[in-house]
């Protein structure tokens, strides 16, 4: 999670966290006040396969995934992530 200090990023990332577990999803949240970069390398240095980046700028019901086997990145709709509502269901 980037930006742990805001209360709707929180609050955000632990609905995606609450519905993620519910289908069995392992995880690892990340909302130690770091700079992003210092993140993502102790999640590489630990092994995590896959990454959703939680943000202010995905404000559009997205989230950025990253897939540490091949470095791909991409926004993902949350509709899109098994056990996250659409964004019409979040209204």
């Amino acid at each position: 999670m980037l930006r742990a200090d805001l209360p709707e990023m929180r609050e955000r990332t632990e609905q995606i966290v609450r519905q993620l577990q519910q289908h069995g999803a392992r995880l690892l949240v990340d909302d130690r006040p770091e700079a992003a970069g210092e993140k993502f390398a102790y999640a590489r240095l630990v092994g995590v396969p896959h990454v959703l980046v939680i943000s202010p700028q995905h404000t559009d019901g997205t989230v950025e995934f990253i897939d540490r086997w091949t470095s791909r990145h991409q926004e993902v709709p949350l509709s899109h992530i098994p056990g996250t509502p659409s964004p019409q269901q979040t209204s």
